[in-house]
């Protein structure tokens, strides 16, 4: 778990792995926050492919603002 920066953005970032019947997955959440809200964003990959479509999530991240 880690905070992280993006421009005016901060938000908390928890990586874990889920094992279940159906196989595993790697989970990337981040939980936007203010004095107000919390908005949270999950990223589901497989572990032979965990980093696929991260990209988008990280735009998410660069371009999040509350109003």
């Amino acid at each position: 778990m880690d905070i992280e920066e993006y421009r005016e953005n901060r938000f908390l970032r928890l990586r874990f792995r889920s094992d279940l019947t159906t196989g595993s997955m790697r989970w990337t959440l981040l939980f936007f926050y203010s004095s107000s809200y919390v908005v949270t964003v999950a990223h589901v990959g497989t572990p032979e492919n965990s980093e696929e479509g991260i990209a988008g999530l990280e735009v998410i991240a660069r371009s999040f603002r509350f109003e």
